[in-house]
């Protein structure tokens, strides 16, 4: 079935968001606010108030439409928003944070503007390419039919040379790897059965905002023994730590502890600070040494998309009064945050784009001790 829509908002998975005239709302990847569209939806789904539909044809294109700079991107699935200008992209990101909060009844006391990316393109340190044949590049939108890819335009010009040798190679079959950057710079390629076990932010830039925002944040709370959660290679923890007085780190990665370990080891920092391979979980505070279940004054964690969930109450303590929170999902993180809020009130949030021409938007939250 088709119908004319007027798009208003951008969805969480960054689909235009319409409503027709009986209330019922239409998600159109592709679209965007601001758009007049006509879109394609199953006659199955005329019963739902929620409807996934097809962008057939833009009638009248957003004021921040524009043409995309990449041949893949009507194809490709790794970018969302190439067709739209980066100012634009930047007020949907907020709206996106300001939406999910809301939905549950929160609001923070200060809310800070998003903080932009001045690389844009070519920033990306890190990507999986997929090979079918002599096809090497990335997955077609919702398949695994590989789209074939000279160059990534939101890829560093290291990764895109490295990718250039993954084409030259003489492979058959299907197959799929990382290429990525190591701390020196250096482009390297592996399997990808190893991805996942050393995360590490793919926009080096804004990686050094978002550190100095935490180590902003723990300075202005006068932290000074401090739990962190989910804490990788120590990214986070080196930030902050010359303000502490202990820090106790973990996460499930060994592959990443012993970087953290190591980087502690030629820091020589001022600090007590002790990185252990722990997965995050209930009981796992009443694990910990027996000096720190009660002593640690600020929790900081960086969970995966999916967020720390119920786990999150274990760790309030009798004397913890600070909370950093950053978080790759607005979702997930207005959820935990949710389930704390008679004990923590939000004092302040703000995003941090890390992931310009997509949809993703990190965010940093500062929660105190009501």
């Amino acid at each position: 079935m088709e119908l004319q829509l007027e798009i208003d908002r951008v969805g969480n998975f960054g689909q235009g968001v319409g409503t027709d005239p009986q209330g019922n709302v239409y998600f159109v990847p592709g679209a965007l606010p601001g758009d007049k569209v006509r879109v394609l939806y199953r006659k199955s789904q005329a019963s739902d108030r929620y409807r996934d539909a097809q962008l057939v044809e833009v009638l009248r294109p957003a004021p921040g439409r524009t043409d995309s700079i990449c041949p893949y991107f009507t194809e490709c699935g790794g970018c969302d928003w190439l067709q739209w200008d980066y100012e634009e992209q930047l007020k949907a990101k907020e709206a996106m944070v300001t939406h999910t909060l809301a939905r549950l009844g929160l609001e923070a006391r200060e809310r800070l503007p998003i903080v932009r990316a001045e690389k844009v393109l070519g920033y990306r340190s890190r990507i999986q390419v997929s090979r079918d044949g002599d096809k090497v590049g990335f997955y077609r939108r919702n398949t695994r039919e590989v789209v074939d890819v000279e160059r990534c335009a939101i890829a560093r010009p290291e990764i895109n040379a490295l990718l250039q040798e993954v084409r030259q190679d003489k492979k058959s079959g299907r197959s799929r790897e990382e290429l990525f950057l190591d701390s020196s710079g250096k482009a390297h390629r592996r399997g990808i059965d190893l991805y996942g076990l050393d995360f590490a932010q793919i926009h080096h830039e804004q990686n050094e905002k978002l550190r100095a925002l935490v180590r902003q944040g723990v300075a202005r709370a006068k932290s000074k023994t401090v739990i962190e959660l989910f804490c990788g290679d120590g990214n986070l923890t080196f930030s902050y730590a010359p303000n502490v007085q202990r820090i106790y780190a973990v996460d499930s990665s060994k592959m990443s502890i012993e970087k953290a370990r190591n980087a502690a080891i030629e820091a020589r920092l001022p600090v007590t600070l002790e990185f252990d391979t722990k997965s995050v979980g209930y009981s796992l505070r009443h694990k910990l040494p027996q000096e720190l279940q009660l002593a640690y004054d600020t929790l900081i964690l960086d969970p995966p998309r999916q967020g720390i969930g119920d786990a999150l109450r274990e760790w309030v303590s009798s004397n913890l009064k600070n909370i950093l929170y950053v978080s790759c999902s607005p979702t997930s993180f207005a959820q935990d945050i949710n389930k704390i809020r008679e004990l923590f009130s939000l004092t302040s949030i703000q995003a941090i784009d890390m992931f310009p021409q997509t949809r993703h938007v990190e965010v940093v939250a500062w929660l105190e001790r009501r």
